[in-house]
């Protein structure tokens, strides 16, 4: 795997969180903070 920030980790997996169904809050709150 790349090298990935810290804390910049968690948009990258964003799939992941989608295919072990992640709350939707959870969803949100990534893709809020990192776009």
């Amino acid at each position: 795997m790349e090298y990935i920030p810290v804390g910049g980790r968690l948009i990258h997996f964003l799939e992941a969180w989608r295919y072990i169904r992640a709350d939707q809050l959870v969803m949100k709150g990534i893709k809020a903070y990192w776009k």
